[in-house]
């Protein structure tokens, strides 16, 4: 019996378990999750293609005599199957694409005219704004009044609304608001 050093007995157990423990891969249980990837309700295109390379790396998806990659041919099968906007497989069909080319910039058309027609039907595109009466009258205890101002106090130019009034703080209109600029 030959003895062996020290370390190799050493690197040899290491090697050893390192090969009982280490993970196996299983080329069809890869392609398998591959082909049930998903995309999600709220999730881009782009970021569902991004998702699927990632795990495609897995599949190793070539030939194999010519060693040429099929991994697009294989992607779209999947898009077209898991999408999550029936829209994108009806115009798919409708158009008739079969490169990758095509259906992802088609899938980025659709997902963002479907986006903007949701943001232009559901909120409103105009803000509404305060009426605070017409020029010259002011509101007093529930009735409309005309303002009257004495012409013999000089009107100044005020530093808290920039408009010239009779300076008093209580007489701006900018009293007790707060600041669109500073928030004060």
């Amino acid at each position: 019996i030959v003895a062996l050093p020290e370390e190799d007995v050493f690197t040899s157990t290491v090697r050893a378990i390192r090969d009982a423990f280490s993970p196996t891969e299983s080329l069809l249980f890869e392609r398998f999750r591959l082909s049930e990837m998903k995309q999600g309700v709220r999730e881009p295109v782009d970021d569902y293609v991004t998702r699927w390379r990632g795990q495609a790396k897995f599949g190793r998806f070539a030939c194999g005599s010519c060693k040429v990659s099929c991994e697009d041919e294989i992607f779209l099968d999947v898009v077209v199957k898991n999408t999550s906007s029936p829209r994108f497989c009806q115009t798919v069909f409708e158009r008739c694409s079969i490169k990758l080319t095509d259906v992802l910039p088609l899938a980025r058309t659709l997902e963002t005219s479907i986006s903007h027609a949701k943001e232009m039907g559901s909120s409103e595109t105009v803000m509404p704004s305060e009426y605070k009466g017409p020029k010259g009258l002011r509101h007093s205890k529930g009735t409309w009044s005309m303002h009257k101002t004495n012409p013999k106090i000089d009107r100044e130019n005020c530093k808290f609304c920039e408009r010239s009034h009779v300076f008093q703080r209580t007489k701006c209109p900018a009293f007790g608001k707060e600041c669109s600029r500073c928030g004060k």
